[in-house]
């Protein structure tokens, strides 16, 4: 009956995301789907003693390493040239 409650509940607030912010609820469709793909490959674990050291650390370890990767595409990208550095060269040359 709670696992119902909380099936309910969670159904009500995607269709909530669904109707003010579709890009999250399209989120949390993909992560539902992939950790439904990765459950299959994962197995069942009877006590917490049977957890691989690595699986807890998965979520935090991929979004440090997509951080990285991003970070270093904006590193390659060239800035554009501000207003005051526009202003500053034409101000000196008056």
């Amino acid at each position: 009956m709670i696992g119902w409650s909380i099936f309910i509940v969670l159904l009500i607030l995607w269709g909530f995301a669904w109707h003010y912010q579709t890009k999250l609820a399209f989120g949390v469709l993909i992560g539902l789907g992939l950790g439904w793909f990765l459950a299959l490959f994962i197995g069942p674990y009877n006590s917490i003693e049977e957890l691989p050291v690595w699986l807890p650390a998965t979520p935090l370890i991929s979004v440090v390493i997509i951080l990285l990767v991003l970070g270093i595409l904006a590193w390659g990208v060239e800035a554009l040239p501000s207003e005051e550095s526009e202003d500053s060269d034409h101000s000196s040359s008056h």
